[in-house]
């Protein structure tokens, strides 16, 4: 199990089924089961799995052949991985995104109350970072988390070159991951989420031929009115 302390709220990712109890400031994420406790409300959370314990063969065999393509070409354009715990990258990448659909703004804050945090790069000898990813490591449940995946694609407005790079390093640097955590003795591999209000995002993830699983996330009572009453608000002031 994954845990995360923000404020008044712990967050609790991958919990048993006996690990879920009434509570005030526990929210309970990606369960694999449904149980009822009075002091929360249950949502269920559709998210996509990659099976680790696949040899690098069958997992390559399983990809598209769009998936395989841009990892050879990654692979010969000679981008190197890189692995650490810096989330530098990550966040700079991730800015342009961030421009674009008005989402909060990422900073080092939001990295510093994460456990087992892993940061992964792919660079390219010429051009630099062009993908990197955040992941939280479960060695409970032996379950990797995907938390954020940013690329430099939207750095190159126009230039469609440089856009298929960082296609294609994105590509080789989930690859890469995949087959090191596999060697590592994880099991799954979570991409955090499916389904959502970005079908282009889910069509790339079922590139990797991977199962899409029902799971459900707790919130307390409390913290679920707030965030209700928060969403409501920003309707109706948007709207005016």
């Amino acid at each position: 199990m994954i845990v995360e302390q923000k404020k008044l709220l712990r967050w609790l990712t991958f919990p048993a089924t006996d690990q879920l109890r009434p509570s005030l400031i526990n929210v309970y994420q990606q369960c694999n089961q449904r149980r009822r406790l009075w002091t929360h409300v249950c949502q269920p959370f559709t998210t996509y799995l990659i099976d680790l314990r696949l040899p690098e063969c069958t997992l390559l065999t399983n990809y598209s052949k769009k998936l395989r393509q841009n990892i050879r070409r990654a692979k010969n354009a000679g981008i190197r991985i890189e692995r650490d715990q810096d989330p530098t990258e990550v966040i700079r990448l991730f800015k342009p995104t961030i421009r674009a659909k008005g989402l909060r703004r990422l900073g080092q804050q939001d990295f510093a109350t994460k456990t087992d945090l892993l940061i992964t790069r792919a660079v390219h000898p010429q051009m630099g970072v062009l993908a990197a990813h955040a992941y939280q490591l479960d060695w409970a449940t032996k379950t990797v988390k995907g938390v954020y995946n940013a690329s430099a694609f939207r750095l190159y407005p126009d230039d469609k070159v440089a856009q298929y790079a960082c296609g294609q390093a994105n590509s080789l640097l989930y690859h890469e991951d995949f087959c090191s955590f596999g060697h590592q003795g994880f099991v799954t591999y979570d991409f955090g989420g499916y389904g959502g209000e970005a079908p282009q995002v889910d069509y790339f993830k079922d590139r990797f031929a991977g199962q899409v699983a029902q799971q459900y996330n707790y919130y307390p009572l409390w913290y679920f009115c707030v965030r209700w009453w928060r969403s409501q608000w920003k309707k109706w002031t948007h709207g005016q």
